[in-house]
């Protein structure tokens, strides 16, 4: 199987935009109003339930992502668009590469010059 057929959504999303969690616990626990200033020791003890929540749901998108791969979310363009669009999608990449190539020959000939 080609390398491309194997790159996963999970690859991409942390390629682009790195390896971060979908939950950032604000450990609102601690600052309960109920509790005042002083909160007791139980109520932060161990993992916050919302937290473990969140964990288990961040688990299961990223094993969902992780199983999904390119070729799979391609598939299913190919399964309901017309078959038409198959050769607009490659002529729309085709020329966004070329203008792509020409763009970083100008900017490099920019930068270079004195």
């Amino acid at each position: 199987m080609p390398a491309r057929q194997q790159v996963s959504v999970l690859d991409v999303v942390e390629a682009t935009e790195g390896r971060k969690t979908l939950f950032n616990c604000q450990e609102i626990r601690g600052r309960c109003a109920l509790f005042g200033q002083t909160p007791p020791e139980w109520a932060q003890r161990g993992v916050c339930s919302i937290h473990a929540a969140m964990l288990r749901a961040e688990q299961a998108m990223r094993a969902e992502l992780a199983q999904t791969t390119l070729a799979d979310l391609a598939q299913g363009v190919r399964n309901k668009a017309p078959t038409a669009f198959a050769d607009e999608a490659r002529l729309w990449f085709e020329e966004r590469a070329k203008t792509r190539k020409t763009g970083r020959v100008r900017q490099k000939k920019r930068t270079a010059a004195p």
